[in-house]
């Protein structure tokens, strides 16, 4: 739900579509230490790539 104070609505527009993930669903994505370390390299390499 939407915190509001005095008029101020702390929703970001256009966020609504977005949905959230547990943090069991997290752990799950990355059961172990080298799931995730396979993870974070192939993000880093996509980004470099996007960069050049």
């Amino acid at each position: 739900m939407a915190r509001v104070t005095k008029g101020v609505n702390y929703n970001a527009p256009g966020k609504a579509h977005r949905e959230g993930i547990t943090l069991l669903e997290l752990a799950s994505m990355f059961p172990d230490e080298e799931t995730s370390r396979r993870s974070r390299r192939a993000c880093r390499a996509t980004r470099r790539s996007a960069k050049h």
